[in-house]
């Protein structure tokens, strides 16, 4: 068996800008001036307290009215302070699959979430997630267990090997190493020394597998679970939707039919090594050629399997 971690920021993008923008507008409402300049380094170690557990949304919402010199209504904090999360449809839809997989039985692949995240943003999450029809996936979360992130990775990491050794455990992490920024340098150190140490710890080396950018696309954790499972992604797919054949592996499918091999007559069984590139992110896969009928045109099916 294999398990998956990876951070809730993969999915959901956080846009703070747009949480200030919400803020400063109440503040006009009211006649206010506001110099962000000068409040929000003072209101950043209030957010950091409050994604750790160790702040209530009401001391947020009133160190807020202080700062800005307003008095908001509950749900017009809520408004403001959510108007950060960008829940996109393809987040929605990976998240639908993400929880699909994880409520099998016996999943060749677990995903583990975590995130450096607090109450009101995850329960936004929530509502938006089952407004689309489904069930947000169990998210580890610092102010549940009021760590910071590194350790809450720490801590997700060495409770995953420490509950089966044999379980292979990879983290995919977003590449934001283009932001120049000290401190999300700093954070990008510290949560590669978190792996490591959770890797000393368990005894087993942990995988880590960095993404084209800050973002997972659904083809990206599809081939990763393939290659970490020794499934086929349509095989993971066919799981998930049993009564759906290749819901989500039908654009893959499709790349590799139209790149590989060409419409043939009779084709034999045969076995290509190939790399795609899709959706942004190059992957190995093999792909099995079956001569068979389809709709008696003799042409061959294809489909991706573990290189």
């Amino acid at each position: 068996m294999a398990t998956v971690v990876l951070s809730l920021g993969t999915l959901v993008t956080t846009n703070f800008q747009k949480s200030v923008v919400a803020f400063v507008g109440l503040a006009k409402q009211q006649e206010k001036e506001v110099n962000l300049q000068v409040i929000i380094p003072k209101l950043g170690p209030l957010f950091q307290q409050f994604n750790l557990g160790k702040l209530s949304t009401t001391d947020l919402k009133e160190a807020l009215e202080s700062a800005l010199g307003i008095s908001m209504q509950p749900e017009e904090f809520l408004s403001a302070w959510n108007a950060m999360c960008d829940v996109n449809s393809a987040a929605l839809e990976m998240i639908k699959f993400i929880h699909a997989i994880n409520a099998l039985k016996n999943p060749a692949v677990s995903i583990r979430i975590y995130s450096d995240t607090n109450r009101e943003h995850l329960s936004f999450l929530q509502k938006r997630v089952q407004q689309s029809g489904s069930e947000l996936p169990k998210i580890e979360t610092t102010f549940e267990h009021q760590l910071s992130k590194v350790d809450l990775l720490k801590k997700v990491v060495q409770d995953e090997k420490l509950v089966d050794s044999a379980v292979k455990v990879c983290v995919l992490i977003g590449n934001n190493d283009q932001i120049a920024e000290s401190t999300l340098a700093q954070m990008v150190i510290e949560r590669d020394e978190a792996i490591v140490a959770a890797s000393a710890i368990v005894e087993t080396p942990i995988e880590c597998i960095k993404l084209e950018g800050p973002s997972l696309t659904l083809e990206k954790l599809l081939v990763v679970m393939s290659e970490k499972s020794g499934l086929s992604i349509t095989a993971i797919n066919d799981m998930v939707h049993p009564a759906i054949p290749n819901t989500y592996g039908a654009e893959l499918l499709a790349v590799i039919n139209a790149a590989l091999l060409p419409p043939a007559e009779d084709a034999p069984l045969e076995t290509l090594g190939r790399r795609l590139s899709f959706g942004g992110t190059t992957a190995a896969a093999t792909v099995e050629s079956r001569a068979t009928e389809d709709l008696g045109t003799g042409n061959p099916r294809l489909k991706a399997f573990e290189n």
